[in-house]
């Protein structure tokens, strides 16, 4: 499977058309606050996401899924429905460099937007100065 055309087009991405257009887990615009503070909130069993989905939805939509080979990461991923999954993190990231994630490790949520398609070497070092790992390598 190959990454659809056109999907790295700067052009393109940033095209009315792609903004108005309605895609599962793509084409988010918000804020790194509000991105960070959701994730924050993720698994409180009394926050707004789970208020939001109810218990059991809540705890299926942060729990592990499925673990196999993942084409775009080349790896083997952990995903919830629809968030990479591991015992240190649930993150999500964008095409061009941005990602959000939740530390289980210090327990607090993180987010890096950016406005141009870029690598996640920024991410990365935003991560490491908060002590995060955001490898993905899935668990089994």
């Amino acid at each position: 499977m190959e990454t659809p055309p056109g999907v790295l087009d700067v052009r393109r991405v940033n095209s009315g058309d792609w903004r108005r257009a309605v895609f599962g887990a793509v084409n988010l615009h918000a804020g790194a606050t509000a991105v960070a503070e959701f994730f924050s909130r993720l698994t409180d069993p009394e926050g707004p996401v789970r208020e939001l989905l109810g218990p059991d939805l809540h705890a299926e939509y942060i729990a592990p899924q499925v673990t196999g080979h993942d084409e775009v990461f080349g790896t083997t991923v952990t995903w919830s429905l629809g968030l990479i999954r591991d015992r240190h993190k649930i993150a999500k990231g964008g095409v061009g460099g941005s990602a959000a994630w939740w530390s289980a490790r210090y327990g607090h949520g993180a987010a890096f937007l950016t406005r141009r398609l870029d690598d996640l070497s920024r991410v990365a070092e935003i991560a490491a100065a908060l002590g995060d790992d955001l490898t993905v390598v899935g668990e089994e």
